[in-house]
């Protein structure tokens, strides 16, 4: 099936029968970049304290103030605690970012074997499909941000140097200038081709979901023969259905009945309209609860049963009354106008 077939977005069923069979988009270029972001964090918040604590070990070493024992003590500490700190948080933002990326998702069946992936058939697929030709950009997107930063960051760095430092405070001012020269701006680029690819990838996955027609169709039909979703979408009508009920009733002029099967909401503004307009009709339940709504909001209720059906069967929701009934909605306004006439004496 050719991609020019597929024109329909993926429905939501589409959608999570795709995340049930572990078919995400996901980019793994988002979790080194978090790390390198976390590393380079706690260098800047830490250097400082860390180049002072084993500034007073040297110096403890030194003059003999401690014992070997505690001495080692104390440098195994210190490099023990930044590396547990940095891979403890690296751990959490990994899965962090795995659980935002695939909210949650947890599938094996993207780890069942699949002779068929081996196929060259299966390669050209992934090849059309576009993966390959990313997989592609993003390694020479990375080759070009390392030979940028390389080119203006690490090597004029490089440079610059003049031996070794011979203090610890030499070796904080040369740290401070990698982060500013190299870290940083590989952190940039970094973060740009992630966020191109984290896009890529949602992409050429709604991409993939595509549809055809025929899978289009064959999706409806599924979904109109599934009992929940039918009675999901009653529900959703009859909430529809009793909002619009509850703001047009109260509007009408009269409810004509039949006494309890048949029900039609008349409106006749003369101001407005030359002819009195169907604003609601129904039967059975429906007519009960338009009754139910007039009544509540005093709106006249008049029982004539033949006009009732034939309101019904013939008038649509927002059409007017028909021509041959006109003279048995006029006596029945005619009669509502003399009531409300005699009770504003």
């Amino acid at each position: 099936m050719s991609d020019g077939d597929r024109r329909h977005e993926a429905t939501p069923q589409r959608l999570q029968q795709a995340r049930r069979r572990g078919e995400i988009q996901f980019s793994a270029d988002v979790v080194p970049v978090l790390v390198l972001i976390l590393a380079g964090s706690i260098m800047v918040s830490t250097a400082d304290d860390w180049l002072m604590a084993w500034r007073s070990l040297l110096q403890a070493g030194w003059t003999e103030q401690a014992e070997l024992p505690e001495l080692l003590r104390r440098a195994a500490w210190l490099t023990f605690v930044p590396v547990l700190l940095l891979g403890t948080c690296s751990l959490g933002l990994g899965l962090g970012n795995r659980l935002l990326q695939t909210k949650t998702l947890f599938s094996l069946e993207a780890l069942r074997l699949d002779w068929s992936r081996l196929s060259l058939s299966s390669a050209l697929g992934r090849f059309k499909q576009g993966r390959a030709g990313m997989q592609f950009a993003r390694m020479l997107g990375l080759t070009l941000c390392l030979g940028v930063v390389t080119r203006y960051g690490l090597l004029p760095f490089a440079r610059s140097l003049h031996g070794a430092p011979e203090t610890l405070e030499g070796f904080a001012d040369l740290l401070a200038a990698f982060r500013g020269r190299v870290f940083w701006p590989l952190i940039v680029g970094l973060m740009a081709l992630a966020g191109l690819d984290a896009w890529a990838q949602w992409l050429l996955s709604r991409r993939r979901l595509r549809m055809t027609d025929q899978e289009l169709k064959e999706e409806r039909k599924r979904s109109e023969g599934n009992p929940e979703i039918r009675a999901r979408r009653r529900r959703m009508q009859a909430g529809w259905r009793r909002t619009q009920l509850n703001r047009t009733v109260p509007s009408a002029t009269v409810v004509v009945r039949n006494p309890t099967h048949y029900a039609v909401a008349l409106r006749y503004a003369p101001l407005q309209q030359d002819v009195p307009i169907v604003v609601a009709k129904g039967r059975d339940h429906l007519a009960l609860r338009i009754i139910q709504i007039a009544v509540q909001n005093d709106v006249p209720v008049a029982t004539q049963p033949r006009l009732a059906r034939a309101l019904h069967a013939r008038c649509a929701e927002g059409e007017p009354v028909p021509e041959e009934l006109f003279q048995d909605v006029a006596i029945i306004l005619a009669r509502i106008d003399q009531v409300r006439r005699e009770i504003a004496r």
